[in-house]
């Protein structure tokens, strides 16, 4: 199938990545705000815990 080059996909994917958060999907807002959560979490437990990670 030539029609399913990379190139040919690069558009959407391009797309997707140049948009705001505020456009982005629920997914990808979910997966940010977890991946602060994870950071602070992280961040407390080592306030807490300063030897150990």
């Amino acid at each position: 199938m030539p029609e399913l080059t990379p190139r040919s996909r690069a558009g959407p994917a391009l797309a997707s990545l140049l948009t705001t958060p505020a456009q982005a999907g629920p997914q990808q807002m979910h997966r940010e705000q977890a991946l602060r959560m994870t950071q602070a979490l992280h961040m407390v437990r080592f306030a807490s815990h300063p030897g150990t990670l």
